[in-house]
């Protein structure tokens, strides 16, 4: 009887340590790709069959499935590059600069180190450098808490502004494939350029939207990372319960 709990602990932690490995091979292969790949895929695949391509695939199916899943997967890395890129320079060009020391300041974190990155310091650069001080809040959140709610819920925004600057490419792939095909250059015209021209509107109407939430949660990012250290700093909570304890019964 005493080496039942001793033979479940063991199977426990076995099971425990393969989710632990499907879970880590998963966060290196990103599934969020795979949103805006498999739009950008299917727009390039809607016009390669509308321009009367062959249809037939020359390989068995399980290499068709694989290339599938690559393609899909290559897609949405070159999706989400050229999102990040358009974004960059459309809502967030100044984003990290503002956004990084309102939330310092309203938080009210601060230290000597934290003046020399943003330019305050005597030792200082003369314009700070906040993108290396953001970078280094999130390694110091990664070392010191990678397993904590805040850690998961930073590294969700950064999933969830990755998935969205891809998702507006591949509004846009759809939009720019739309008129292709309107054209009639490249096929016979499956619809009218009235229709193409609405459509594309309207997709391109979409990425825009795509992006500005993508900037969204990416200041999202800025001021939760602020409020971890604020949280390590300075807890409500402590401060709560010394008020209480200082009050009359």
């Amino acid at each position: 009887m005493a080496e039942t709990p001793s033979a479940a602990k063991q199977v426990a932690e076995g099971l425990r340590s393969i989710l632990e490995r499907i879970g880590a091979f998963f966060h290196i292969f990103d599934l969020s790709f795979f949103v805006s790949g498999s739009l950008t895929f299917g727009a390039l695949a809607f016009l390669y069959v509308m321009a009367g391509a062959p249809r037939k695939f020359p390989f068995a199916d399980w290499v068709g499935v694989i290339a599938l899943v690559v393609c899909c997967y290559v897609c949405g890395l070159i999706s989400f590059a050229a999102g990040r890129a358009v974004n960059g320079r459309l809502f967030r060009s100044r984003t990290l600069e503002t956004r990084l020391g309102e939330a310092l300041s309203k938080h009210n974190v601060s230290s000597p180190l934290i003046d020399r990155y943003l330019g305050k310091a005597p030792a200082a650069a003369p314009r700070g450098d906040p993108w290396r001080l953001y970078i280094r809040m999130w390694a110091e959140i990664a070392h010191t808490r990678p397993q904590s709610a805040g850690y998961n819920l930073l590294s969700r925004y950064w999933v969830m502004a990755a998935t969205y600057d891809g998702v507006a490419i591949s509004f846009v792939v759809w939009a720019l494939v739309v008129l292709l095909l309107a054209d009639g250059a490249i096929a016979q015209r499956p619809f009218t350029m009235l229709f193409a021209a609405g459509s594309a509107a309207l997709l391109c109407c979409l990425a825009l939207l795509a992006f500005r939430q993508g900037a969204n949660y990416y200041e999202y990012q800025i001021e939760d990372l602020v409020a971890e250290f604020a949280v390590e700093s300075e807890p409500l909570l402590g401060q709560a319960a010394a008020f209480r304890s200082d009050s009359p019964s």
